[in-house]
């Protein structure tokens, strides 16, 4: 009688653990069938979403080639906005009467040196320059301004400044008072360069500014 008592008890237990087994496993089922979904939900999506983008591509690209826009179109205007930036950026100068590139440079960036960066920006002048020829020049980024004082006098060949002095002075021992008023034209008071158009004051004029 025991044991036949014994024997439903173990059947009641089997049977209770049999039941939690399979609600378990049912639960991850369920659980795996439910990330399956969700994932195939995420992939759906995602190919959606490319095929919206490339729809909207190609949408784009049939907009530009009804309007006549292009890739190369738009290539072609950037090179032309640059170029236009670059000519900007290009100043001209026009020869005058007794110009030469050493002077055309001192009144372009105060500094006669620069003349080499002229002759490199206009080939193919041989050191020859007409009046009216137009020169191309990089504009300095601080604009040169010359102001000299005094009456204008043109330096012609194998002059010096003693000799200068002694044209407009009558003596040669105040070519200083010539250097001293054509600072920064003059460098060296022994090199000056013919075509160059240094300014002197007068005695008349010295004699006013001292009353």
């Amino acid at each position: 009688m025991k044991m036949f008592r014994w024997l439903i008890v173990l059947s009641v237990l089997f049977s209770l653990v049999s039941c939690s087994n399979t609600s378990k496993n049912d639960e991850v089922t369920d659980e795996l069938s439910d990330t399956a979904e969700s994932t195939d939900f995420i992939v759906d999506a995602d190919q959606d979403e490319l095929e919206n983008v490339a729809e909207e591509e190609s949408q784009l690209v049939e907009e530009s080639q009804l309007e006549g826009e292009s890739p190369v179109d738009e290539v072609v205007a950037i090179a032309e906005a640059t170029e236009s930036t670059e000519i900007a950026d290009i100043g001209q100068y026009t020869v005058e009467k007794n110009d030469t590139l050493m002077y055309i440079a001192f009144k372009i960036y105060g500094d006669y040196g620069k003349w080499k960066m002229l002759a490199q920006m206009n080939p193919g002048m041989n050191g020859r320059l007409a009046i009216g020829q137009v020169l191309k020049y990089t504009p300095p980024a601080v604009k040169f301004e010359w102001n000299p004082k005094g009456t204008p006098y043109l330096i012609r060949q194998g002059q010096t400044l003693g000799l200068i002095s002694a044209d407009v002075y009558g003596q040669e021992k105040r070519w200083r008072e010539i250097y001293d008023n054509n600072r920064p034209l003059i460098k060296n008071p022994n090199l000056i360069f013919a075509g160059f158009t240094l300014y002197y004051i007068g005695d008349r004029d010295i004699a006013s500014e001292s009353f």
